[in-house]
């Protein structure tokens, strides 16, 4: 990742849409019978409204990108792992859960994600959430502001430079804490820790609490 390069792709979006209003994210499960009820975390489908006004910029121009190749199509994913290398801003609506794979692979590859809520529910989702600040990494636009008819590009072409670089000094920052080492974590430290030892730390943590109580 590097902090100051200029990416040629502004803002790139790889996901289906769903039939669905409800995202299906995982949350509602928990709770039994919710056919006919308010969504109870307060989950929305923005994937149509984002597909649609994503696809109608990528006519317009050629640094916005709209993509839906199936997950486990081998060279599909290869490119669009290039291509979240080569953007600037990625979309991340909710997928499976609140959030989706996408969501770190951007982190990873130094694409700004872009996420559409941002309350307690959604940052106990996140991995690592107690030790990474996930405000330093993302651009957060509100549900109800693309909702609402508002273009979620022409909102992103307004980031002004010194923001963006920002975003990606604090993706390079955490950037270690996604890996998971083969060399059974002993690259760590307390300073930089990487995903094996934070899963640890939590597990720890987890055991703990449960064993004061």
């Amino acid at each position: 990742i590097s902090a100051t390069v200029e990416r040629p792709i502004k803002v790139y979006f790889v996901g289906s849409g769903r039939k669905k209003k409800c995202a299906e994210c995982g949350p509602c499960y928990i709770y039994p019978d919710i056919s006919g009820k308010v969504c109870l975390p307060g989950c929305y489908n923005l994937r149509s409204e984002l597909i649609a006004m994503v696809n109608m910029e990528s006519k317009l121009s050629d640094d916005v990108i709209m993509k839906n190749i199936p997950w486990n199509n081998r060279a599909g994913f290869v490119k669009i792992l290039a291509e979240i290398a080569s953007a600037t801003f990625c979309l991340q609506p909710p997928g499976d859960t609140l959030t989706r794979k996408s969501f770190y692979d951007s982190i990873r590859l130094g694409c700004i994600p872009v996420v559409f809520r941002e309350d307690d529910l959604f940052l106990e989702q996140l991995a690592f959430s107690k030790v990474i600040d996930y405000h330093d990494i993302w651009i957060y636009i509100p549900e109800d502001v693309i909702r609402n008819g508002t273009n979620v590009v022409e909102i992103l072409r307004k980031v002004d430079e010194a923001t963006i670089v920002r975003k990606r000094e604090a993706m390079l920052r955490y950037s270690k804490h996604f890996l998971f080492p083969s060399t059974g974590g002993m690259n760590a430290s307390v300073d930089e820790p990487n995903s094996l030892s934070l899963t640890l730390q939590d597990l720890y943590s987890s055991v703990r609490a449960k064993t004061i109580l």
